[in-house]
């Protein structure tokens, strides 16, 4: 990929806004807290997603199984990084 290509994916907001829609949909559902920001989520998740796709394709071979890594940074964003115990409630 050259570097306006990868600017041009990148700064493209349907993934966001695609993203930000099914972040809204589980709120409604109460599989996530009233109180996320849709947008920012959107924005956190597409981030996230582009750029361990830009990390994954910089090298041959690629450094690591993209779908191992997408699922790992999937789990820790909705999962969060703090133990349950660290939970004191919502921010």
């Amino acid at each position: 990929m050259n570097g306006v290509h990868d600017w041009m994916i990148t700064t493209d907001p349907s993934l966001e806004i695609e993203l930000a829609r099914i972040v809204e949909q589980g709120r409604q559902r109460g599989e996530i807290r009233a109180g996320v920001d849709r947008d920012q989520a959107g924005q956190l998740l597409a981030a996230c997603y582009f750029s361990t796709i830009l990390r994954w394709i910089r090298e041959e071979p690629a450094p690591f199984d993209l779908h191992e890594r997408l699922a790992g940074a999937l789990d820790i964003i909705l999962l969060g990084l703090l133990a349950d115990e660290a939970h004191t409630g919502e921010p």
